[in-house]
């Protein structure tokens, strides 16, 4: 077992410092006894009690201290749903357990326009938080990696019935004369990875799934990067096209709206975060993450699923929801002057 797991001293001074729930348990009950179950790169320890009650907290090996530094600074000042921060060592990370969440909806089933909406103004609650706050510390950030002209052409070569050769030769020019060109928006940190499989959603009053995000997980590559980025992937691969052409309007229109209410205070981020701005970050986003989408896609493990049938027919959904944004990603780049 991990080093930072078997240091239970450190765990326990943690919740003691940081946790108010772990601290109310102590006080109601003695505890009785400790353990560990561990799922990849995620420890759940399991403090049990001798009036029969638990609790639990996630201790997250990560690959550097980014994550860590990201959920101090974010998690407790930001009214961002997130796991809440307890405390980390070097490449360890204490936080609030999901269990204590509601429900994941699985990736392939498209969100609904509510549920948009909703992760959408979240989205504007942490970039303006981001931009105003004082205490918003971002220097540990690290920049956006773009996808490469290799990279996306060993992808599409998997995935041969989705892009033709005059696409790809043209997406490729994209990737090595536009891609790296930034729109006048400030950067913010971005989620990175922000898709239903990251999502966690409350329980209503009789268990069920509701409306409300419940926390929003998987840090792992948090950086800083374009405001749109974030909501152009979660359209993109985690909405049904239907439903995606729909409200993409509308949901950019409310993360402009939503973001705007948050910077009233400066004249200067009121200018430069104009709709007109706003919409241009968002053509450019809906590409690069298509194009990221469309890599991701060509990694696709049928193994991961219980069956062969389960399998083929997430893929084709998923193909769908990228031949769809192909599309439109390929009349994006046309007008494009390169």
């Amino acid at each position: 077992m991990s080093a930072a797991v078997g240091n239970l001293k450190w765990v326990l001074s943690s919740l003691l410092e940081t946790d108010r729930h772990f601290v109310h348990y102590t006080k109601k009950a003695q505890l009785s006894n400790i353990s560990a179950t561990r799922d990849g790169n995620l420890f759940k320890v399991c403090f049990d009690f001798k009036d029969k009650t638990e609790y639990s907290v996630a201790l997250k090996i990560t690959q550097n201290d980014v994550e860590s530094l990201f959920y101090e600074n974010y998690s407790i000042s930001s009214e961002f749903p997130m796991p809440r921060y307890l405390g980390h060592l070097k490449n360890v990370l204490l936080a609030q357990h999901v269990d204590t969440f509601g429900v994941k909806q699985e990736p392939y089933i498209g969100l609904k326009e509510h549920q948009v909406y909703n992760l959408t103004a979240h989205l504007a609650d942490l970039h303006g938080f981001h931009l105003t706050s004082p205490v918003s510390e971002t220097g540990f950030l690290p920049a956006k990696k773009p996808i490469t002209v290799e990279e996306f052409q060993t992808a599409a070569s998997k995935l041969p019935n989705l892009l033709s050769s005059k696409d790809v030769l043209l997406i490729s020019v994209y990737i090595k004369f536009a891609s790296a060109s930034k729109t006048d928006l400030e950067d913010v940190c971005v989620h990175g990875d922000f898709t239903s499989a990251n999502v966690f959603w409350a329980k209503d009053e009789f268990g069920n799934m509701s409306n409300k995000t419940a926390a929003v997980v998987g840090w792992s590559r948090v950086h800083s990067g374009s405001p749109t980025d974030d909501l152009a992937q979660l359209l993109i691969s985690c909405v049904d096209p239907d439903e995606r052409l729909f409200i993409q309007k509308n949901a950019v229109e409310l993360y402009y709206n939503s973001l705007r209410s948050h910077l009233k205070q400066s004249d200067d981020l009121m200018d430069m975060f104009n709709l007109s701005q706003v919409l241009k970050s968002f053509n450019k986003s809906f590409i690069d993450q298509t194009l990221t989408f469309v890599k991701k896609l060509s990694n696709f493990d049928s193994n991961a699923f219980k069956t062969k049938g389960v399998a083929e027919a997430i893929k084709a959904k998923l193909e769908m929801r990228a031949r769809f944004a192909l599309m439109e990603t390929m009349e994006l780049i046309k007008k494009i002057e390169m």
